[in-house]
């Protein structure tokens, strides 16, 4: 291949990705405006179900029923209350240390800083600890034409 063939094909290799970006981004557009134009609708619906179950509910207090069994096309429809779960609520500042979750996360920033440091002075590194680098990923930046 020559020079300006090689030269041709990354442009139009390039020029897919700008293309295949560009379709991305508008697909990421249509999809925001989408849910945007959908969560009211959802509400709504979700609201329905509210106002219909509560309807059901009335009627069975109505009645006394706790249970009732209705019949369906395909199978009966059996609307029973749950028993609920049970959960726990609380003051975390109050609660003795034996009953609170401590999440232990590294200082990235810091440690990264102090880390680089140490390898800097020759120091040896924490065994609990590593410097890795993340995979090189292609990208591009824009640049002015030059003259």
């Amino acid at each position: 291949m020559t020079i300006e063939a090689h030269d041709q094909a990354v442009m139009d290799a390039f020029a897919s990705v700008l293309m295949c970006e560009d379709m991305l981004r508008r697909h990421k557009a249509e999809l925001e405006e989408a849910v945007n134009r959908l969560r009211p609708v959802i509400n709504r619906a979700e609201a329905d179900l509210d106002k219909a179950w509560e309807a059901v509910s009335e009627l069975m207090r109505e009645s006394g029923e706790y249970e009732i069994l209705l019949p369906g096309a395909a199978s009966d429809y059996k609307i029973t209350y749950s028993q609920g779960t049970e959960v726990v609520t609380g003051d975390p500042q109050a609660a003795p240390d034996e009953w609170v979750k401590t999440e232990r996360t590294l200082k990235k920033k810091e440690l990264l800083a102090h880390l680089k440091q140490l390898r800097e002075n020759g120091e040896a590194l924490p065994n609990w600890a590593n410097l890795e680098r993340t995979p090189a990923k292609l990208g591009y930046r824009l640049m002015k034409k030059s003259a």
